[in-house]
């Protein structure tokens, strides 16, 4: 009669555990994988943050020869000159608020100590969400580094002639701020994957 007591004692013991884990307590791997993903984003966020303030910050001023006119005159390039550059500071003005976002959500999960199903939505939906800005930040990066291509070497066929080797410290911080940028899209890649990882975690722990 002991023994039996005690196996059953033993049980209950174990669907306690159970029960505290569905009801919010989160594993120690699990907490370590929401700590990566924390950081990751508050990465991500500063790179998005550097990329816009380099980019709206890229202002120069030139003498210029124009082929209409017989003297040099100051000609100023800031990025509100071509369309595509003032998408990739809008695209990436939108990383930063997202990142801050479910940077602060994560933080919030991670005290939380939200149950493995909780756990499972939440992981669903920043996957989604990822993507989405991946898509953004990967469509702000090409269109820049064409326009920055386009101003190194220009196009000689329609007429469009590089200014790089006149704006060198534009087109500087121009390659600053799109290198920035794909080290966002590559951040969040890789939060996709990791995002990825922890619901597989959790669905077999759920289905189980």
């Amino acid at each position: 009669m002991e023994a039996g007591n005690g196996k059953q004692l033993e049980a209950e013991n174990g669907n306690g555990k159970h029960l505290d884990a569905e009801n919010g307590k989160i594993e120690r791997a699990d907490s370590k994988l929401i700590i990566i993903n924390l950081f990751l984003r508050i990465f991500s966020f500063a790179l998005s943050l550097a990329a816009v303030a380099i980019m709206v910050s890229s202002k120069q001023t030139k003498l210029v020869k124009p082929p209409t006119l017989p003297v040099a005159v100051p000609l100023t390039s800031k990025y509100t000159d071509s369309p595509a550059l003032i998408y990739f500071v809008v695209a990436l003005s939108l990383s930063i608020s997202y990142t801050f976002i479910t940077s602060f959500t994560t933080f919030w999960v991670l005290k939380k100590r939200f149950s493995s199903k909780s756990l499972l939505k939440y992981y669903l939906v920043l996957i989604v969400n990822d993507v989405v800005m991946i898509g953004l930040v990967g469509a702000a990066a090409g269109a820049g580094g064409c326009i920055g291509y386009l101003g190194l070497k220009g196009n000689s066929k329609v007429g469009w002639n590089k200014i790089c080797n006149v704006y060198g410290k534009f087109c500087k911080q121009l390659s600053i701020a799109f290198g920035l940028s794909i080290g966002v899209g590559v951040v969040l890649i890789i939060l996709v994957s990791l995002s990825a990882f922890s619901v597989h975690r959790l669905a077999r722990k759920t289905l189980n």
